[in-house]
């Protein structure tokens, strides 16, 4: 892997100077799952914060438990089976998780 240091004396114009912001905000993020316990599965880089996608566990139906996380969309399958997705803000990034539900059915 090809890796330059960048040094002082160099500038980085808008674009690149976001983009490396926002590297430096999802490490500080992933650091912070880890600590938590939570496995990020995906980052997403761009829009005002970067996302990490969590694999969800008892530690994510804790954050929902506790308030700490909310839910923000629901989609139903068709299968009887509605799937949501939760989210919290954690150092600065914007961390999701999916929520699996029954969906009582009357028949």
């Amino acid at each position: 892997m090809n890796t330059q240091k960048i040094n002082a004396k160099q500038t980085l114009n808008h674009s690149n100077h976001h983009a490396f912001s926002q590297l430096a905000t999802a490490q500080n993020g992933v650091l912070k799952c880890a600590e938590l316990g939570l496995t990020v599965l995906n980052v997403q880089l761009g829009g005002c914060k970067p996302t990490l996608e969590v694999q969800s566990n008892y530690i994510t139906t804790g954050l929902l438990k506790k308030g700490q996380a909310v839910v923000y969309m629901h989609i139903n399958n068709g299968a009887d089976q509605l799937s949501s997705k939760a989210q919290i803000g954690l150092e600065g990034c914007r961390v999701v998780f999916a929520v699996e539900r029954q969906i009582a059915v009357k028949h």
